[in-house]
């Protein structure tokens, strides 16, 4: 039994070696093929180089080839692009210079006519002026012959009532009336109720300073120069009343002043605004009257700035309004003055424009109002135009681009 273990190891020790010596065997097998792989890769890929430095070649002269025709194709049909496109341009303003010159044609004759109606139109209006201004000068000429003649009225009273004094100092005797004008140097005005009673006291009043009058004689030349319904006023006066002028005076006032109705006064001049068809002159006017109405006794800064902004606020037209507020005048004769120079100025501006519009009218800004022509229509044909150029220009870019040949060195 051990003899049989004995003989049973020593074949198991002979087949170790046994494969010991194939796996020599086979990894020698293994080594030689794998030099023989490699050779044979190093020779395939020396053929493999040779056959792709040939093609190389090849391939450099055909692209060459090739892409001299597809410059020399892209060349011709650029120029063919380019004439038909010059062309195409040629025809086009060919078509708008014979379309420019009718339509000038047609502006020109439409200017002739339109200046043609001008010319009439600014010679009727000269006539018309004309014709105002000599009708406003035979009315002032009429008006002068008028009060010349009332003049001559007055003095030839003036001439009588002198005869009539010197007859009476040859007779020895003179009425009141006569001595009120024997010892008079200024006459006063007539005094009817009909105007402002303030404003004929200070007539009054000057005069009397001036002749140096004493208050019998006051009171005598106040009912010599009543007339209307203030003479009717010394119905309800007695004899002595007559005599005082104090208080001939004071029954005036009562009747017709003003100092009762500031009231009255201050409400009108609050809601005071230039009306239509009423001039500054006349509208400064008014203000300045119920001013002094409405506050008689207010200092005299007061009262102007007061009247400076009622005029202001009044003013009608809103451009002369805001022109004389950032005038920042003081006094009221101060912003009439502006206001009517202002107006003056835009007045003349207004016609200024209008005559520089009369003669701006040139042919482009002609076809513009009639419509007839208008720039954008050739901006519109150059867009066209250049929109087919594009076109053109992106079909050869797209020709290009299918014509390229292929970079070398690409995978077959």
């Amino acid at each position: 039994m051990e003899e049989t273990i004995k003989q049973f190891m020593d074949m198991m020790k002979e087949m170790k070696r046994g494969q010991d010596e194939i796996k020599e065997e086979m990894k020698q097998g293994q080594d030689a093929i794998k030099e023989e792989m490699k050779q044979g890769q190093d020779a395939i890929k020396e053929e493999m180089k040779q056959g792709q430095d040939a093609i190389k070649e090849e391939m450099k002269d055909a692209i060459k080839e090739e892409m001299k025709q597809g410059q020399d194709a892209i060349k011709e049909e650029m120029k063919q692009c380019q004439d038909e496109m010059k062309n195409e341009v040629t025809r086009q303003l060919q078509d708008q210079g014979i379309k420019f010159d009718q339509q000038v044609g047609e502006i020109l004759t439409n200017m002739k006519t339109e200046i043609h109606t001008r010319f009439e139109y600014m010679e009727k209006v000269v006539e018309e002026t004309v014709e105002e201004f000599k009708n406003k000068v035979d009315k002032e000429i009429t008006d002068m012959k008028k009060d010349f003649e009332v003049l001559k009225v007055d003095v030839k009273k003036e001439i009588d009532i002198l005869k009539r004094k010197c007859e009476s100092q040859k007779s020895g005797t003179i009425n009141v009336e006569e001595g009120y004008h024997h010892s008079s140097k200024i006459k006063p005005p007539t005094y009817d109720g009909k105007t402002s009673w303030q404003t004929y006291m200070k007539q009054f009043d000057a005069a009397a300073n001036v002749n140096n009058w004493s208050e019998s004689e006051k009171a005598t030349a106040l009912i010599v120069s009543l007339r209307g319904d203030a003479l009717e006023i010394l119905q309800t006066l007695n004899e002595d009343q007559h005599k005082n002028y104090e208080e001939l005076v004071l029954q005036l006032e009562m009747r017709f002043g003003d100092k009762h109705l500031q009231q009255v006064y201050q409400a009108q001049l609050k809601g005071r605004n230039q009306r239509i068809n009423e001039n500054l002159q006349q509208y400064e006017a008014d203000i300045a009257r119920l001013v002094y109405l409405a506050y008689p006794t207010a200092p005299r800064d007061f009262i102007e700035q007061l009247a400076v902004q009622v005029f202001i606020d009044g003013i009608r037209d809103c451009e002369t309004q805001q022109a004389l507020r950032l005038a920042r005048c003081k006094k009221l004769n101060e912003v009439l003055a502006y206001a009517l120079e202002f107006e003056a100025a835009k007045q003349a501006s207004r016609g200024h424009t209008r005559i520089r519009q009369i003669r701006a009218r040139t042919p482009e800004r002609e076809y513009r109002s009639n419509n007839v022509y208008n720039r954008s229509n050739f901006k519109d044909d150059v867009e066209k135009s250049t929109t087919k150029h594009k076109g053109y220009t992106n079909v050869i870019r797209e020709y290009r681009r299918a014509s390229r040949p292929k970079k070398p060195g690409h995978k077959f």
